[in-house]
């Protein structure tokens, strides 16, 4: 029994000491959602589409995690809660944590998509576009992103 505990114990500080990332799923009263395009330069996925989100800094948690990363990202301001959370997912290396919302106020920063050879942090996304579930075929998106899309319309049918 004892085995057992230490096996526990071991794997709760592993997942605590697990970097986490936020993401959000930002739907428009089209039903659309917000997609950005990373950068070629990046060192994840370059050139995939993907949606707004990040890591989780020290001392914040997810929820606020993915308000700061959607402002920076994309100049939104959104508007969520702990009852917004669709999914997490524990991968080996990272925790990933996913909100939807409707809720969101300002514009996009047209300002912060542009094409740089160069790493740019201030221009990690080259383009942004809103789009319909049915239009995600149409789009090279990270792994993954199907699937989150599918449960924020909570369908399976959407695609």
């Amino acid at each position: 029994m004892q085995q057992l505990f230490k096996k526990w114990q071991k794997y709760i500080m592993e997942i605590k000491n697990k970097p986490q990332a936020a993401v959000a799923v930002i739907i428009n009263d089209n039903d659309e959602f917000l997609l950005l395009k990373r950068a070629n330069w990046t060192g994840k996925f370059p050139g995939l589409w993907n949606l707004p989100g990040g890591g989780v800094d020290e001392g914040e948690t997810p929820l606020k995690a993915a308000i700061r990363e959607t402002k920076e990202e994309s100049g939104l301001h959104i508007e969520i809660n702990e009852e917004n959370k669709i999914h997490t997912t524990n991968l080996k290396d990272i925790t990933i944590h996913f909100y939807t919302c409707r809720n969101y106020s300002g514009k996009i920063d047209e300002g912060r998509f542009k094409e740089t050879e160069k790493q740019d942090p201030e221009h990690e996304h080259t383009k942004f576009k809103w789009v319909s579930p049915n239009e995600l075929d149409y789009y090279q998106t990270i792994p993954g992103t199907e699937n989150v899309i599918r449960k924020a319309f909570g369908t399976r049918d959407i695609l």
